[in-house]
């Protein structure tokens, strides 16, 4: 009986090592396949190299031979191509440096990077355009090919018959090119946030007209307008240093800049741009969210409500007779005082009140209870008289620091709006507040500047509003009570809220409906599998609230789309556009549920 039973428990314990032995199998070759996939993940700053690609690098035999002939030093330059290959290095990319006699035998799937190649052969040109036309990848950059193997001056011809640039001026003056930002939605960027860059350069940057907004920009220090040229500003199509485009089969990349300016770059931003150019070229897709969730650009308006407090009416009636949305942020303890006044701008839906503080005081570094009193007492008496949540806080002298943040996020707070920022759209600050950047002209600045001259005064917001939309950031227009609202101030905003209305690509947003935007936006994810010519595209709503209407850009620069379609009927696809030059669409996804994710089947054939 016992030797039964030891027998029927080492049956059973067989049994069970084999049950257990098949379901681990099972699942380890699920996740072999599974890893098999390929899988990419589009973030908000993703910094994962490409090490699988190897960037080829030219050392240009006719460039030597130019430098050395017109008295120049030949070995700046080859130091500058060494030095340039072990950034790449540095940075996680992999490289092999080659000259002219084996551009031939580049295939379609290399990158080829020629850096201050400013003499080529006309083999090397030929070559070069070979190479594009079998749907290779060129970056380039300032005056490539000004010059031939007998040392005869072209000027910009290469570079406009590869990427269809126009030269327009010979130089842009040095002390005006001074800072850079990136395009929010381009290849060169992705989902980042783009941050203003310092330009260094110690060579005029020739100007080059485009059909379509550069990739990369020059820029003031406040990011509100381009430069300056024979004392007008610049168009932004022809402030570019940076450009995308197609060559036959092949994809490009230009910049007018320097090699020395990409030695300088910080390593971050160098791996940025060049983790992109390899995701861009190498990727089936790649996918890039507009900023505020189904808006590529936002613009923010809004008034401190202080002296001469009853103006605020006249703001406020006068956005609700164009329908624009506006903020004001009001002074609490005025508010109080003009009751009547606060009660009837807060009916108005298209008008949000955020805080000013409760008496205008210097806040920062002041005693805590004069400090809860402006930051939190202010929230609570506009909450009372409006019957409004109030969301967003505008310090007094645009001071903040870590104490205000913490009274800021303790009161209930979204957003903050301040000091002019070096960013192109709000960020989340270390407690968790968005900031929305200052990114435009003060009405202050107008009064010393134009003395009030309104027309000069409309013209300037204008060219604010279209550099920095067409650049998908934010624009933001701050006026008082006591200047441009102020009297026949206000004929001004009369006319600037007209020109909105005759441009409905122009998109006002309430600073609260800016900060939820861009949370949103921060929390929905991109990634895509493939397999059978079919892309399995996948969207993630990490938020714990319902997406509408989400809007993308998807560049396929690498295959013909045959359709797109949702997995499931309820969730529906409208192509706002499809680019068929610049290879993109723009689509809108109408709802996502939170804490879901959403698949798009993409049939496609390679090119």
């Amino acid at each position: 009986m016992k030797s039964a039973v030891i027998t029927y428990f080492l049956n059973r314990l067989k049994t069970l090592t084999v049950f257990i032995f098949i379901t681990i199998l099972t699942f380890l070759s699920g996740y072999i396949i599974y890893q098999l996939l390929p899988n990419f993940k589009d973030n908000y700053i993703s910094l994962k190299t490409t090490n699988s690609v190897k960037i080829k690098i030219l050392l240009s035999d006719t460039t030597i031979d130019m430098l050395g002939t017109n008295g120049l030093n030949p070995d700046k330059y080859k130091n500058d191509i060494q030095d340039l290959a072990l950034k790449l290095k540095k940075n996680g990319f992999s490289y092999k440096i080659i000259s002219e006699k084996e551009l031939p035998f580049l295939n379609k799937n290399d990158i080829l990077f020629a850096p201050d190649t400013y003499a080529l052969s006309n083999f090397g040109k030929q070559n070069i355009k070979n190479f594009l036309n079998k749907g290779g990848t060129l970056i380039f950059n300032f005056r490539f090919g000004y010059f031939d193997e007998k040392n005869r001056f072209f000027n910009a011809k290469t570079i406009e018959n590869i990427t269809g640039l126009k030269k327009s001026i010979d130089s842009i003056p040095k002390n005006e090119a001074t800072f850079y930002i990136q395009k929010r939605i381009s290849p060169l960027n992705m989902s980042n946030v783009p941050f203003r860059q310092d330009l260094v350069v110690y060579d005029p940057l020739p100007i080059f007209h485009s059909n379509y907004v550069p990739d990369i920009v020059l820029t003031n220090w406040s990011i509100t307008t381009p430069p300056m040229v024979n004392k007008k500003y610049l168009s932004v199509y022809d402030d570019g240093i940076a450009w995308h485009g197609f060559y036959g089969k092949g994809k490009w990349f230009y910049f007018s800049l320097p090699t020395y300016v990409f030695l300088d770059m910080k390593d971050k931003t160098f791996k940025l741009i060049f983790n992109n150019i390899i995701n861009f070229s190498k990727r089936l897709i790649s996918i890039s969210s507009y900023p505020f969730v189904d808006k590529k650009n936002g613009i923010f308006i809004s008034e401190d409500t202080e002296y001469k407090y009853p103006y605020g009416y006249n703001f406020a009636t006068l956005a609700n007779k164009h329908h624009i949305d506006v903020t004001l942020f009001a002074v609490a303890k005025l508010a109080k005082k003009y009751e009547n006044i606060t009660k009837a701008i807060a009916k108005y839906k298209n008008c949000e009140i955020g805080s000013h503080s409760y008496s205008h005081i210097k806040i920062m570094k002041a005693p805590l209870d004069i400090e809860k009193r402006e930051i939190i007492y202010s929230k609570q008496l506009l909450e009372k008289i409006t019957g409004r949540k109030i969301y967003g806080f505008r310090p007094p002298r645009e001071e903040i620091d870590n104490t205000m943040e913490k009274l800021i996020k303790k009161a209930g707070y979204i957003y903050v709006m301040e000091k002019s920022k070096p960013f192109l759209l709000p960020l989340k600050r270390e407690y968790g507040i968005i900031t929305v950047p200052r990114l435009g002209t003060d009405d202050y600045t107008y009064l010393i500047d134009t003395d009030f001259n309104k027309s000069e005064i409309l013209k300037h917001i204008i060219l604010e509003t279209n550099f920095l939309t067409s650049l998908n950031g934010v624009y933001t227009l701050s006026v008082h009570t006591h200047l441009l609202s102020y009297k026949s101030n206000i004929t001004v905003l009369d006319d600037y809220f007209t020109y909105l209305n005759h441009h409905l690509n122009l998109t006002p947003l309430k600073g609260k409906d800016i900060a939820l935007k861009s949370i949103q936006t921060q929390n929905i994810y991109f990634n895509y599998t493939t397999t059978n010519n079919v892309i399995y595209l996948h969207i993630t709503n990490e938020n714990k609230t319902q997406i509408k209407n989400l809007s993308f850009r998807l560049y396929n620069p690498n295959i013909k789309i045959l359709s797109i379609t949702p997995e499931l009927i309820n969730y529906k696809l409208k192509t706002l556009l499809h680019n068929k030059i610049r290879k993109y669409y723009d689509l809108q996804l109408n709802k996502i549920p939170p804490k879901t994710t959403v698949t798009i089947f993409i049939k496609y054939k390679k090119l």
